[in-house]
């Protein structure tokens, strides 16, 4: 990605902050049993935390003007704080030097789109879900810190003495990501516990969701969206691309209000969801771009199409550019700020890391199942930017078959081979057209993770029209936008050699039955999922779709059918629709209940 730096003052690194907070955008210091909120639950740690903060506190005397009464007295330090909020999200989706690698084991793992490299079982793909391991831990943990941390600058803001016009806009952004990080616990663990403001004591950390009703905890994200929605600006500036919008705001409110709708049966949320998308498209702001791949590709990051990203440079020095998620004055480092690069190709020369390693078990971690491949209709130009095929090139900079010493090692480009994977293909997405070292160096990308985008807005929208309105007409012209434009992409895909797509040679025309157009007499809810399936296929939404639409009982998530794997049986149980709640939360707080099945 590429920003333009700013300059911002100076501003003081309180003497308390943690190293965490230091690292990313020097925020306030809070008292000492606020610092981080006491992350909900936690209340072994936060024992010891007070205890030692005490023991500090004792050697080097009070703290003076660096506490939560007295550090919010201007918009730069309101800026910092707001700035700290948006790298919680980078622990989701980013490489963690402590290894969480949560976004491909909670959210593209399970599927029956992927598999993992392994040809073995592997407990997230295969529903052996448990209440002690870490991953459901970092997401619970990670979700509670940052709901702490906007619960503390909610209440601060309004008091602190900066401009009025400031103060609005900086507290709906704060209040979205309250709402995004309420919206992943209500997603994966169901009715968790609701935390309204800021926790200031032991005893207040105790608070559960035995006795709450899951409705309340809907109704406050959807307040906090809808303030958000009303007092984001609708742009931002080349600076702060990146940064939430009020179309990012709308997006997420119809987002929420349809898996209200369907997860939760309430038929009353799809006007709303209805009115969240019209918001979103008649604003004027998004749009789908031309080219399918430019919604993948590191150079046209945060482009029209785009209504939310995390955004993967490490900071503001050298090559890592600008981090409109950071403080302008800050540089963390590439391993807290790239995202794992846990999509790649197979292959590459014996002895670089990257060749295929025996029993085609290929250098990716995750193999494209059968049942995604033949998901894809004929000439669909989409299937070129969502998997690789042997026969197509992965890489132009490493002559894979040529010693690294001869001179032609980077003139001959890498040919995607049927050794590398068990499954006849691994993903492309994120990876053509190799603007980054290819493969990397290091298992890490600065190309940003797309989270939310127009096309998904759109096929959104057609299902609450087809599924709330009745509106078949409405439904289908909305899938044959996102159609057509892969249909009109068709020619350029061809142009880069794509294998196995009917592509014509020079003397011939292009098919005439490329995607056509859905008609609103025969428009089904089957025609969205699909559409959904091969539009942002290993996008992060397959089994959240599966989920909302009461489906993942009738999806095989069996391996046993993709080639040279040792298989595994299908052990989804309705208690997978939830994640478990973390054991050591329930162990130390007697208001939490486990969902069922744990």
């Amino acid at each position: 990605m590429v920003f333009e730096r700013t300059s911002h003052p100076d501003t003081p690194a309180p003497r308390h902050a943690s190293t965490k907070i230091l690292q990313h955008a020097n925020p306030p210091a809070m008292k000492c049993f606020s610092l981080r909120v006491l992350p909900l639950l936690l209340l072994a740690g936060v024992i010891v935390f007070l205890s030692s903060c005490d023991s500090f506190l004792d050697e080097t005397g009070p703290i003076g003007e660096l506490n939560e009464e007295t550090y919010y007295q201007t918009e730069e330090q309101v800026r910092l704080a707001v700035y700290d909020l948006y790298t919680h999200q980078l622990n989701f989706y980013s490489s963690n030097p402590n290894g969480f690698d949560g976004y491909w084991a909670g959210v593209i793992m399970p599927s029956d789109n992927v598999r993992y490299y392994p040809q073995s079982p592997n407990d997230y793909d295969n529903f052996n879900w448990n209440a002690t391991d870490g991953v459901w831990g970092s997401y619970w943990n990670n979700s509670y810190s940052a709901i702490g941390d906007a619960n503390v600058l909610i209440n601060q803001i309004p008091e602190s003495p900066i401009n009025e016009e400031a103060k609005t806009p900086l507290l709906a952004e704060t209040r979205f990501m309250r709402a995004y990080h309420n919206f992943i616990l209500a997603r994966m663990f169901g009715n968790a516990p609701l935390v309204r403001g800021p926790v200031t004591t032991i005893d207040s950390t105790n608070i559960g969701n035995e006795g709450q009703n899951i409705a309340s905890l809907y109704d406050f994200i959807e307040q906090d969206l809808r303030f958000a929605k009303d007092n984001l600006p609708a742009t931002r500036d080349e600076q702060f691309k990146g940064r939430v919008t009020s179309g990012t705001a709308a997006a997420y409110l119809g987002k929420v209000n349809l898996f209200r709708a369907q997860r939760l049966g309430d038929d009353s949320q799809y006007g709303e969801a209805i009115s969240a998308f019209e918001e979103v498209i008649n604003a004027g702001n998004h749009s789908l771009v031309p080219r399918y791949a430019d919604n993948f590709e590191r150079s046209t990051e945060n482009n029209e199409e785009s209504l939310y990203e995390i955004q993967n440079a490490a900071g503001t020095f050298g090559e890592q550019g600008f981090n409109s998620w950071l403080s302008p004055n800050s540089f963390i480092g590439a391993d807290k700020t790239t995202r794992n690069w846990y999509m790649r190709a197979g292959g590459g020369e014996p002895g670089d890391g990257l060749e295929a390693p025996a029993n085609k078990g290929g250098a990716d971690q995750f193999h494209i199942t059968q049942a995604m491949q033949s998901e894809f209709e004929p000439h669909d130009p989409r299937r070129f930017e969502t998997y690789y095929v042997p026969g197509e090139v992965y890489s132009r900079t490493l002559g894979c078959d040529i010693p690294s010493g001869d001179s032609t090692r980077f003139v001959k480009p890498c040919i995607y081979q049927e050794e590398f994977t068990f499954t006849g293909s691994t993903p492309a997405k994120y990876l053509r057209p190799f603007a980054e070292p290819d493969p990397p160096p290091a298992p890490n990308s600065r190309n940003n993770e797309r989270i939310l985008r127009y096309a998904d807005v759109l096929l959104m929208l057609a299902e609450a029209e087809l599924l709330g309105n009745g509106n078949n007409a409405r439904a289908a012209d909305l899938v044959n936008q996102v159609r057509a434009r892969a249909r009109d992409d068709f020619s350029t895909v061809c142009s880069n050699s794509a294998v196995g797509l009917g592509c014509p040679d020079s003397t011939e025309s292009a098919p005439d039955n490329i995607l056509p157009p859905i008609s609103a007499g025969e428009i089904a809810h089957a025609d969205i999922r699909h559409e959904r399936n091969v539009e942002l296929a290993l996008e992060g939404k397959r089994y959240e779709d599966l989920v909302r639409w009461h489906m993942a009982d009738d999806v095989n998530f069996s391996i046993g059918e993709d080639v040279n794997f040792a298989g595994s049986s299908n052990s989804w149980t309705e208690a997978n629709l939830l994640r478990p709640i973390p054991q050591e939360e329930i162990d130390i707080n007697p208001n939490l209940v486990q969902n069922e099945g744990y």
